[in-house]
């Protein structure tokens, strides 16, 4: 691959944030990452790295596993998931990722309510994002997510990497968690994307503890 054409990957930060205020920050990474590899395989994904890794550890991690892997990097494996909420009557996802948000969409039967709390890091517009989930996913805030509680609802979240005690999460899970909203939904989830926890400071994101959760999910 030629210099100029690896380049041409460059300077591409605008859209990424415009990506993933939309999408989230790891379905994101991954469909900028797997573009690049596409274009021009390890060459074009470490010039984006170099672009956008420093900036964006989750894009890092990504761009990592692809060049680890020699291949672009597949959608996360949530059979775990679909189990643990096969028999709930409300899901509520803190944080939207699409490569979370739309296979539980897709294969959660109709029956069970589905709402997303988006993460406001990065701008978005909030009727665009709402037209692209409605009518399976209806949006929900801080205010109001808590009306979905009960004995078979689950509130679920993505994690940026773990270690025994800690996981990477978006800020939103840090407002929407609290000791009573543990009483109030039967499963608190946390669905590990990105495996063990990042030695990169989690720029964007923020920490909890595990104990946070009722269930860790390893998406594989």
């Amino acid at each position: 691959m030629s210099g100029s054409a690896a380049s041409s990957l460059a300077g591409l930060e605008p859209a990424f944030r415009a990506c993933a205020g939309e999408l989230g920050l790891w379905s994101a990474a991954r469909l900028f990452v797997n573009a690049a590899w596409d274009a021009g395989g390890a060459a074009a994904v470490t010039a984006l790295d170099e672009d956008l890794g420093g900036d964006y550890p989750v894009l890092e991690t990504v761009a990592q596993r692809a060049l680890a892997m020699q291949r672009a990097v597949p959608p996360p494996g949530l059979a775990a998931l679909m189990a643990l909420c096969a028999d709930l009557r409300r899901v509520v996802v803190v944080g939207i990722e699409a490569d979370v948000l739309g296979p539980l969409a897709d294969r959660l039967p109709a029956a069970i309510d589905i709402q997303a709390l988006v993460d406001a890091t990065f701008p978005v517009d909030a009727a665009r994002l709402a037209a692209s989930w409605l009518p399976r996913v209806r949006l929900t805030d801080v205010g109001a997510f808590h009306r979905a509680a009960g004995g078979r609802s689950a509130l679920v979240t993505c994690l940026y990497g773990s270690d025994d005690y800690t996981a990477v999460v978006a800020p939103a899970w840090l407002r929407a968690h609290s000791p009573d909203i543990r009483l109030l939904f039967r499963n608190l989830v946390g669905v590990n994307l990105a495996g063990p926890r990042m030695s990169a400071y989690p720029r964007w994101l923020g920490e909890t503890a595990t104990s946070d959760f009722t269930d860790l999910v390893v998406a594989t």
